[in-house]
């Protein structure tokens, strides 16, 4: 998948007759959109990311699609190799061989050694240095890879997408659990029955058909206590819930409780939740 930033896609009528019409960014935003769905034919996937609303410029914006088809016809013929082989086999030392202070520097020099050749690894909550830096030299080095460099294009890794962490999967499903059931994003149902069991869902259902909807809502986990496949987690949270046929609202806010299970594929499920009173 490719994350183009405040690129916007424009609807031209591809009218060849007309193109001497247009004026040179009307051609070029046309060049782009071509190149766009040449990309999409060959399975490629674009990630548009505008949060301040602002356009690409579609000079710059031909210039990244130029670097992926480039990217793209070369991968066809690509060879595969591992991690290590594409680094040229840095040199390094085990885990247990580095004092504390030694392996932070260790971890330092080998990310700069990961970033020079276009490896960028991260993880999305705090990872033990010691635990990091021994997960980068041995399972990370033998991932399989396309033996091709170019200019400007940075593959990203998360560590969590390898070894997966049980708070960060349970962060997942409260929060998108709670987007669907109080602010009622795309597709709200089928996430709520994909994170909740049956008798949760029947519980959730009823005690929102008291109201017309549910507004302004915030939350924020407060608590974890995971054992293995069964979790706890308390989420201070607020909304307004909104009286059919009035102006008055009830507003709920306090600390909901949840209790969740691991259950088939490793997904966790919510089995149990006690939602906050009403406020007076």
């Amino acid at each position: 998948m490719y994350k183009i930033r405040n690129a916007k896609m424009k609807n031209i009528d591809p009218d060849f007759e007309e193109l001497d019409a247009l004026n040179p960014e009307e051609k070029m935003r046309m060049d782009n959109q071509i190149k766009r769905l040449e990309l999409e034919v060959s399975g490629a996937k674009f990630l548009e990311h505008n949060p301040d609303g602002m356009e690409l410029p579609v000079e710059i914006e031909a210039q990244i699609l130029d670097q992926i088809l480039a990217f793209e016809k070369v991968k066809k013929s690509a060879k595969e190799v591992s991690l290590f082989e594409y680094l040229k086999k840095p040199k390094f030392k085990l885990v247990e061989e580095l004092t504390s202070n030694e392996l932070i520097k260790e971890k330092k020099r080998l990310m700069k050694v990961f970033e020079r050749q276009g490896i960028i690894l991260t993880s999305i909550l705090p990872v033990e240095e010691s635990e990091f830096y021994e997960f980068m030299t041995t399972d990370f080095l033998k991932i399989p890879m396309l033996d091709m460099r170019f200019d400007g294009i940075v593959r990203h890794f998360i560590y969590e997408e390898f070894r997966p962490n049980p708070q960060l999967e349970i962060m997942q499903a409260i929060y998108a659990f709670a987007d669907a059931y109080f602010q009622e994003v795309e597709n709200s149902e089928q996430i709520l029955e994909h994170f909740c069991t049956q008798e949760v869902l029947d519980f959730l259902f009823k005690f929102k058909s008291l109201y017309e909807g549910f507004e302004k809502y915030e939350g924020e986990i407060l608590d974890f206590n995971i054992k293995k496949t069964v979790a706890k987690v308390k989420l201070l949270c607020s909304w307004d819930a909104c009286i059919e046929n009035s102006r008055k609202k009830h507003h709920f806010q306090g600390v909901a409780a949840f209790d969740l299970k691991k259950h088939k594929k490793n997904k966790w499920r919510i089995v149990a939740i006690n939602l906050p009173k009403l406020k007076d």
